[in-house]
């Protein structure tokens, strides 16, 4: 894995893990105050935690330089 794939993974990987974990916590916030904005906050990260997801799991191909 060449140094730039690394960075990508691990970048891909910190998107992924802080979406999901504004989902989860907006979600709980919704569940114990009933407060319907969070309900709807956690579907949007949701789905931005998804598109991440499909996003980091198909990283940049390797093209050959052109400069």
């Amino acid at each position: 894995m060449s140094k730039l794939s690394r960075i990508y993974y691990y970048l891909g990987l910190a998107a992924v893990i802080s979406t999901i974990s504004a989902s989860i916590g907006s979600l709980l916030i919704y569940l114990l105050y009933r407060l319907e904005t969070y309900l709807l906050y956690a579907l949007v990260w949701g789905l931005i935690a998804v598109i991440d997801y499909i996003i980091w799991r198909s990283p940049p191909k390797q093209g050959s330089n052109n400069g």
